[in-house]
């Protein structure tokens, strides 16, 4: 017992004299020692209740991580985190005693304290959920009660004006959702409801994603998801946004949970893959004015969830429904059209039929987008615009690979055309594009 008490506090002792000389952490092997001090404290913390073995442990990461924060260098941040993971490992240890220390931190720091610092101790409170999340069986009344005190901790900095800070608390939520969803939804449901905060509302929209990713509870989510699907369609873009890539998410993971409210879900998707007008403005940015088309991320996101149910629940699209919505965003904006085309390949494994009955609606725009011509300066945009034709190819050749399409002459033309300009050509052979034809 007191070799083990000398080694930790050996271990705070140099925490201790290491923290003023870790400065942009240029240092790498100084820095590299100070981690493994903040990995070592945290991991004995996780087992050890260090209010009674080294009282001044949690003062002293707590001090540790206060001064590292006052550092501007983006060198910096894989400490931070690994010092939020040690703060969070030691209040583990001695729940009762540490969790109200961070719980006051987060309250009386809020209105004054930078993002950095909230998102720091909000990293901590993840590692002590992680900790709860590995308790086998049934949650004890304690631990139980340390969740019922996180959550109006965590709705107090649901309004963070800082989106970092918020998708720390969103992370926070969706993990405690997995380890009592029954606590925790109908919280959560009701801050869905709260047209007061859209800055809650995205939070919360949000959190679902995060939920999504591990072992669900689907029953007790399927009772709750409808208000979560209500806000795809709330008055905030950027709401509307978080909650499709939230059920892209879902799709992917758990589609059983959504798979009900597929044709409402499809609705609202061909509505938002539409360009709007109205949410294009220009900025003036003196000698030119540049047009920003705040509907974009919007589209971007509705043709990504598409994709994902075309390859969790196919049934569920109906394809000849979808073909016009695909088809103008196959005239979009290059970031939409490769998503387009991407789903295009996807309906040449699900749907070839459709597709070779439409053929003329299809091969216009991939004709458009595959003539632009090619750009032989190396620059970010001239790279775009050659990615986006490579991934028109691919569409066409995919459609050139199903074996009706031998027999539809203008597939066939276009593709001899394409084929005989020597820049096209030379991008078909860099992707084997005519060797998935043969096969």
């Amino acid at each position: 017992v007191d070799k083990r008490k000398r080694t930790m506090t050996n271990i705070i002792s140099e925490i201790e004299g290491m923290q003023t000389s870790i400065d942009d952490g240029s240092n790498t092997l100084r820095t590299l020692k100070f981690h493994t001090l903040l990995l070592s404290i945290g991991q004995i913390g996780r087992s050890l209740d260090l209010s009674k073995e080294i009282p001044s442990a949690y003062k002293t990461v707590t001090n540790a991580l206060m001064h590292v924060e006052t550092h501007d260098s983006a060198s910096i941040e894989e400490t931070l985190t690994i010092g939020a993971m040690a703060l969070g490992n030691v209040t583990v240890g001695c729940m009762d005693l540490y969790l109200p220390k961070l719980f006051t931190a987060l309250h009386t720091d809020g209105d004054t304290a930078t993002e950095r610092h909230q998102y720091v101790l909000l990293r901590a409170m993840l590692e002590i959920i992680s900790s709860l999340s590995e308790c086998e069986g049934d949650l004890s009344a304690q631990n139980v009660s340390h969740i019922q005190s996180m959550i109006p901790v965590l709705e107090e900095n649901c309004e963070h004006k800082e989106e970092g800070v918020r998708n720390m608390v969103s992370e926070c939520f969706g993990r405690l959702s997995l380890i009592d969803a029954q606590l925790i939804l109908p919280r959560l449901t009701s801050m869905c409801n709260d047209q007061s905060s859209t800055l809650k509302r995205w939070t919360i929209a949000n959190s679902l994603k995060y939920m999504s990713v591990g072992n669900l509870d689907t029953k007790t989510l399927k009772d709750h998801i409808e208000p979560f699907l209500k806000l795809t369609e709330d008055k905030d873009l950027r709401v509307r946004r978080t909650a499709l890539l939230a059920i892209n998410s879902l799709s992917h993971h758990h589609p059983s949970v959504i798979l009900s409210y597929a044709p409402q879900i499809i609705r609202i998707l061909y509505y938002e893959m539409s360009v709007k007008p109205e949410l294009k403005r220009k900025v003036d940015l003196g000698p030119f004015k540049h047009t920003i088309d705040d509907g974009l991320p919007l589209r971007k996101a509705a043709f990504a969830c598409i994709s994902t149910f075309l390859d969790s629940m196919p049934q569920v699209v109906d394809v000849s429904e979808f073909l016009p919505h695909l088809v103008k965003g196959l005239e979009d904006v290059n970031d939409v059209q490769m998503s387009c085309h991407f789903i295009l390949q996807q309906l040449c494994r699900w749907s070839p039929t459709m597709l070779l009955s439409n053929t003329s609606i299809i091969l216009n725009p991939l004709a458009l987008t595959i003539n632009k011509q090619i750009k032989q300066k190396r620059t970010g945009t001239v790279d775009r615009t050659n990615d986006v034709i490579r991934s028109a190819l691919r569409s066409l050749f995919a459609l050139a690979a199903i074996p009706e399409a031998a027999r539809d002459r203008s597939i066939q033309d276009f593709c001899a055309k394409v084929q005989s300009k020597p820049d096209i050509a030379e991008i078909i052979q860099s992707e084997h594009l005519l060797d998935k034809v043969r096969s």
